[in-house]
């Protein structure tokens, strides 16, 4: 799979001299699940602001598609329709009077004819759940809804990477699921997805790939079972181990399981394992 994403030497410094980031360096092929793990402050944000063009790296540079971003207005459209990116705050990024107007405010922008346009939002609308409420006031709606209309914003422009900061952050369980749902049909898309999230059993879970920040600093870059089992390592970037991890070794240190098994990626596979190996002690 080529490479579709390539941070080159990263740094930001904000005007009060602030280093938010410190020499990033890493690469994404196209179709990659990718978290980005932090506490606050690691720089997580302010890299998904560089990679969409918010931001101008203060040193470095980032390439999309082997192209590096072009700081005018032309490119920086061009850009933003293919980087897409939804706020951990949807209010942040939600400004139109309606949820039809909306999400059909950037394609109209590109200057997709009107009829086109209404066809596309239409389709976005269902597939994300959409159309009970297409007609209300985007203030009016609850956060998961926003999250909804905020994600549709972004599809609608069908890019070929997003980033999502925080996506199921003070989201009630049905919306949580419902977010996650939706990451997986981007997936399922082709579309290279990136995730910034606390939610350590979810990038556990869900990511091919992890970059753990701390400080503006890129501390480590892997497969999850390779960084995960690493304790020291998570505990000193502010983060707690996955759940399923944490057990599974201390079911190991008290001898119930071997380390001879795989770690399990989820609760359903830790389970099969103690199912295992009492049936295999009942024999």
């Amino acid at each position: 799979m080529k490479e579709i994403v390539s941070v080159q030497n990263c740094s930001y410094q904000y005007e009060d001299g602030t280093e938010a980031l410190k020499n990033i360096s890493f690469s994404v092929r196209k179709g990659e699940k990718v978290v980005f793990l932090g506490g606050n402050g690691s720089g997580k944000s302010t890299l998904f602001l560089c990679m969409n063009g918010i931001l101008r790296p203060t040193r470095g540079e980032i390439l999309l598609d082997g192209k590096p971003i072009a700081y005018n207005r032309k490119g920086l459209l061009q850009h933003r329709s293919k980087v897409g990116i939804v706020f951990q705050e949807p209010d942040n990024q939600l400004f139109s009077a309606s949820v039809y107007q909306e999400i059909s405010f950037g394609i109209l922008n590109m200057g997709v004819v009107k009829e086109q346009a209404h066809v596309a939002v239409k389709e976005i609308m269902e597939e994300l759940e959409i159309m009970p409420f297409q007609k209300k006031p985007v203030h009016c709606l609850s956060g998961g809804q926003k999250k909804q209309v905020a994600i549709a914003d972004v599809l609608i422009m069908s890019p070929s990477v997003i980033l999502l900061d925080e996506p199921t952050s003070a989201l009630d369980p049905r919306h949580t699921k419902l977010v996650r749902r939706f990451i997986d049909r981007m997936v399922e898309k082709g579309i290279t997805v990136f995730v910034s999230t606390h939610d350590m059993d979810y990038a556990y879970e869900w990511a091919d790939k992890v970059i753990i920040f701390k400080n503006g600093e890129r501390m480590a870059l892997g497969k999850p079972k390779e960084l995960f089992v690493q304790k020291e390592l998570i505990e000193s970037c502010n983060l707690v181990q996955p759940t399923v991890v944490k057990l599974f070794q201390s079911l190991c240190q008290h001898g119930i399981l071997t380390r001879e098994k795989e770690i399990p990626t989820t609760m359903k596979e830790l389970e099969q394992y103690l199912i295992g190996e009492k049936e295999k002690h009942s024999e």
